[in-house]
């Protein structure tokens, strides 16, 4: 019977692999730490928008030294499926074995890395696997800040490898089918105020009014998928165009892209804000009341409930596409604090509130 096997790296081929992935690619892109340097290397460079997709393969097709590796080291275990990813001219084979090791060969079959999801329990097995994994995978990623990894199975029977780069940046890569697809986040803006910072007296650290940041980013037009610039034209046609793009998520964890609309030529509204998720599917679209009356008195009744003392600066009227409406309300809080503090509070249109976060998403971050 097959014995576990836990992983296998060959150091001396990583070092080659380094020096020929950089190579293949043009001089100086390779990304540094920087988070959006590397989001950016990814989409741009190596023209990853979400997914690398790949192609099945029989097990013809597997270069002999490949074969003849997995018949010598894996004789009782048998083959579940082959992937062949292709990346600026640069050719890697996934191997799934029915024992859950996964191979990863190179143009020539030479054994990258093989190891087991399942059992990469220990941090540095687990950074170890991902970072020979993912340089395979995105030639000249930069991996030298790439700390906490972990590596889990998924119900759907592939796996991921999560990690994080340098304090501001939380990606996870999950190998699923024929396709790798990456999600991040990347932390910026306001952080909640510490825990140790507060005291009894000071109002500021009320647990009402501890409202949580949220992960906001620029991440420029090219980011979006092309079904979303196609949409966008058949929606608004000519009076409208696409100002900025923000990478964010909603309040249900959702990821995926703010679209700033600009109007032009006397268009009203002259602005929309619209939400769609990382497939491109259209989730949400938002407009600004100019009259503060057009709010409805049971948002503005819930509002002064949930946060007395506060003021409304602004409010929104948020359309869940193809579903119910809510609002959004931009609140200020004044009482107590010398350094006002602005939020973004959603309601449903029965005056629920749904969720509560630090107001940068309308600010048109530009860094």
């Amino acid at each position: 019977m097959f014995t576990k096997f836990k992983f296998v790296l060959p150091l001396f081929f990583v070092s080659l692999l380094w020096a020929s992935a950089c190579s293949l690619l043009p001089s100086g892109i390779s990304p540094s730490g920087s988070a959006k340097k590397i989001v950016a290397y990814l989409a741009d460079s190596l023209g990853v928008d979400s997914c690398l997709v790949g192609q099945s393969l029989p097990a013809s097709s597997l270069p002999p030294s490949a074969d003849s590796l997995i018949q010598a080291q894996f004789p009782q275990d048998s083959i579940v499926s082959i992937t062949e990813f292709v990346l600026v001219g640069y050719t890697s084979y996934q191997v799934s074995l029915a024992s859950g090791t996964q191979l990863l060969f190179d143009d020539q079959g030479a054994l990258v890395v093989a190891g087991n999801p399942s059992t990469l329990l220990d941090d540095s097995d687990a950074k170890a696997f991902a970072k020979a994994l993912l340089a395979q995978h995105f030639p000249g990623l930069d991996l030298d800040d790439l700390e906490d990894v972990s590596v889990k199975l998924d119900s759907l029977g592939g796996f991921s490898v999560s990690g994080e780069w340098d304090d501001d940046l939380y990606m996870t890569f999950t190998f699923s089918g024929n396709s790798v697809c990456y999600e991040y986040d990347i932390k910026h803006g306001k952080k909640k105020k510490d825990d140790d910072d507060c005291d009894d007296d000071d109002d500021d650290c009320d647990d009402d009014h501890e409202h949580g940041g949220t992960d906001f980013y620029n991440c420029g037009q090219d980011s979006l998928p092309a079904s979303v610039d196609s949409l966008i034209l058949a929606e608004y046609g000519s009076k409208y165009s696409i100002d900025k793009v923000f990478c964010d998520s909603l309040c249900d964890g959702t990821d995926g892209f703010w679209v700033e609309l600009k109007g032009r030529h006397g268009a009203k509204p002259n602005e929309y804000w619209l939400f769609f998720d990382l497939a491109g599917q259209w989730l949400v679209e938002v407009t600004e009341y100019k009259d503060d009356d057009d709010l409805p008195n049971v948002i503005e009744d819930s509002f002064d409930n949930e946060f007395p003392g506060d003021e409304i600066e602004e409010s929104f009227e948020w359309q869940w596409i193809g579903g119910d409406l809510a609002y959004l309300v931009e609140g200020e809080t004044t009482e107590g604090n010398n350094d006002d503090d602005e939020y973004m509070a959603l309601f449903a249109d029965d005056g629920t509130l749904l969720c509560v976060w630090e107001e940068e998403w309308l600010d048109g971050q530009d860094d």
